[in-house]
């Protein structure tokens, strides 16, 4: 893997690692204090999916805790596309580089969103992580930080909605689910994808016998559902996720009773407010692990 270093909108060097960041009971690096001095931090990552951004959308409140004097911002589409270059990582379904804007949109403790920074960005990579099987990797940038965490429910993902918001998707909610709780269920994987990715049928045939008893066990509530395999999972579907803005699918994911299936980034960024109980892809979660998610391990 690379480890990049990256001034205003320019990576400046890539150098070959085993693993990014540095142990937390090793010589470890942390933000420089000319850089705390400043007061001023943006939150970024070098990776585009809504779970990577969603499981660190608690930093710009807990920086704002750490140090109550400073200014919080995060990457312009602009920015992001003047490092990275054009990006499909989503297809059609969204431009990658928009998902921190509407992810932190409403968010009180996110000042600006910059097009430009003059200094060293303190990305992702710049972590400091603790050896632990599965290490989230908002605690590990935080660390880097200097922000300590101790309770494992005040990292969890923070989303803000406006009034408008409010209004226009609790109509929705209404139409599909009246007043009965609801659950969420993505199989986003179908079993040709997991069999080739695991390089095995038999743990394909147990991921998906796991996901059938998360069925089975939600089966009694109405369902938004997104299915992306071959098989029923005898539900009752009264909503489809397809194509649903992100903004509208995070609120109804997060008023849900559950949000099931296969482990997907849009769950894990809304288990501040909702029951996550997932199937993950592997049994090694690393960064990805959030304490408040239920994983069904094979």
């Amino acid at each position: 893997m690379k480890f990049f270093r990256i001034v205003n909108t320019q990576i400046v060097a890539a150098e070959d690692c085993d693993v990014l960041g540095w142990p937390l009971d090793g010589d470890h690096y942390v933000i420089p204090d000319e850089s705390l001095e400043k007061k001023k931090f943006l939150v970024y990552r070098t990776a585009f999916g809504v779970g990577d951004w969603g499981i660190i959308a608690a930093m710009p409140r807990m920086l704002k805790e750490a140090y109550p004097d400073s200014i919080v911002c995060i990457p312009s589409p602009h920015m992001l596309f003047n490092t990275f270059g054009p990006s499909n990582r989503h297809g059609n379904w969204m431009n990658a580089y928009d998902i921190p804007a509407q992810l932190f949109m409403n968010n009180p403790y996110v000042d600006n969103v910059v097009d430009t920074w003059d200094d060293e960005i303190y990305h992702d990579h710049f972590r400091v992580y603790d050896n632990v099987d599965n290490d989230p990797v908002v605690l590990q940038m935080l660390r880097f930080h200097k922000v300590n965490v101790t309770d494992s429910k005040n990292y969890l993902p923070d989303l803000y909605f406006s009034e408008r918001e409010i209004d226009e998707y609790e109509k929705v909610k209404q139409q599909h689910f009246g007043t009965e709780p609801y659950i969420a269920f993505s199989a986003r994987r179908s079993y040709a994808e997991l069999k080739e990715a695991n390089r095995s049928e038999d743990i394909a045939n147990k991921l998906f016998g796991r996901l059938h008893e998360i069925a089975d066990d939600y089966r009694q509530y109405p369902a938004m559902v997104y299915n992306g395999t071959e098989f029923d999972f005898n539900l009752q579907m009264k909503m489809s996720m397809d194509n649903i803005p992100l903004r509208r699918l995070l609120y109804l994911l997060s008023g849900a009773h559950a949000v099931v299936g296969q482990q997907t980034g849009i769950f894990d960024t809304c288990c501040r407010y909702t029951n996550v109980d997932v199937v993950p892809h592997s049994n090694h979660i690393a960064e990805n692990y959030l304490h408040a998610v239920n994983y069904r391990f094979i």
